[in-house]
């Protein structure tokens, strides 16, 4: 880590006062997350979390995994409490969570899958796979073909 000050390899002299800076750790969840309406950057999919059929969106667009509290009050999952943590919604509404569902699995085309979600209200769907699962999945290359 540089001091300031200090010098960067082929790079000019770094001056002035370092700064903290605070990252947003604001959750987000898209549009199509909220309204049901499809897009290029997201993929709908059956899927199943023990005996019960769920619809899942996988979106690009949103930040974190999601899960309908309707679908845990079904499926008996153990709900953690956690801090209060702010879910911005893309109509610019701010929501509060305060429980997670720690190591979720599910399946999807017969792989099983395990991840983190907050709980959160969803309607349109059942589970919200956002970056925070898409990237434990390595590189993903969206492509598409119509004919």
């Amino acid at each position: 880590m540089l001091e300031a000050g200090e010098e960067l390899e082929g790079s000019e002299e770094v001056k002035g006062e370092l700064q903290e800076v605070e990252i947003d750790q604001t959750a987000h969840i898209s549009l199509q997350a909220i309204t049901g309406i499809p897009s290029f950057c997201t993929m709908a999919v059956a899927g199943q979390l023990g005996d019960r059929c769920i619809y899942i969106l996988i979106d690009t667009g949103s930040t974190h995994n999601f899960v309908d509290p309707l679908v845990i009050d079904e499926t008996k999952v153990k709900l953690e409490s956690i801090q209060k943590q702010v879910v911005r919604l893309a109509t610019g509404d701010r929501l509060g969570v305060k429980q997670l569902v720690s190591k979720l699995c599910w399946k999807m085309g017969g792989v099983q899958f395990t991840a983190d979600a907050l709980i959160l209200p969803l309607g349109s769907y059942d589970m919200i796979l956002g970056m925070q699962w898409l990237t434990t999945l390595g590189s993903i290359q969206w492509k598409l073909y119509f004919g």
